[in-house]
């Protein structure tokens, strides 16, 4: 809204609870909130705005925003390196993210926005061409993306446009550690999801979430 109007109430307000977003002892570690609150969006809204504010204020959520990306780059390395696990044990469940955290690689492009360094612009291409298919499965996780992808996802627009295909865009949950459904798993995965190879813990059916 500061952005859009210039109204100096809106900043106020930002300011006035800028801490909690970027304070580096509470949420600014806290990855499982960044990945449910994603503050991020807040900072890189007031960093890139064109209205006039404190050039101290800009540099501070420059040099945050920055932070953040490279956390995102020790990490899609971590990943790379053990074979892509998911982040957290409920990961890819009831809209987490999919392996890669591909959601929150938005801070990664404002990065290299902010400072037009090659190694954010190659892990968001990384990142994009590992959802594209480029993983274990050879599937697209992006509904019409590719030679393979999803074509029974949670989509009720899709489920009753009476058409075949899904509706193109969507990123899918999942595969996930482990499904904590006891009394819907029987009847959904056999053998048990935990004996399976990690990419094959995807049931494409629209009435089971991952």
């Amino acid at each position: 809204m500061f952005s859009t109007t210039g109204d100096k109430k809106y900043l106020d307000d930002f300011i006035k609870f800028k801490h909690f977003i970027t304070d580096e002892d509470r949420w600014g570690v806290d990855e499982e909130i960044f990945w449910t609150m994603q503050p991020w969006r807040l900072v890189w809204a007031v960093t890139s705005t064109k209205q006039n504010i404190d050039p101290n204020l800009r540099s501070e959520l420059t040099r945050h925003l920055i932070t953040l990306a490279d956390r995102r780059l020790e990490y899609i390395e971590k990943q790379g390196k053990a074979g892509y696990k998911v982040p957290s044990k409920n990961s890819g469940d009831w809209g987490q993210p999919s392996p890669m955290d591909f959601r929150n690689y938005g801070m990664i492009a404002c990065a290299y926005l902010l400072t037009k360094e090659s190694k954010y612009r190659d892990a968001v291409a990384l990142s994009l061409d590992f959802v594209l298919g480029m993983n274990p499965t050879e599937m697209s996780w992006i509904t019409g993306a590719g030679a393979v992808y999803p074509m029974d996802p949670l989509n009720y627009n899709s489920r009753y446009d009476d058409e075949v295909e899904p509706q193109p865009g969507i990123l899918v949950f999942g595969p996930m550690e482990s499904i904590h459904w006891p009394w819907l798993v029987p009847l959904t995965f056999h053998p048990k999801v935990e004996t399976l190879g990690f990419f094959r813990r995807f049931q494409d059916c629209y009435d089971d979430v991952p």
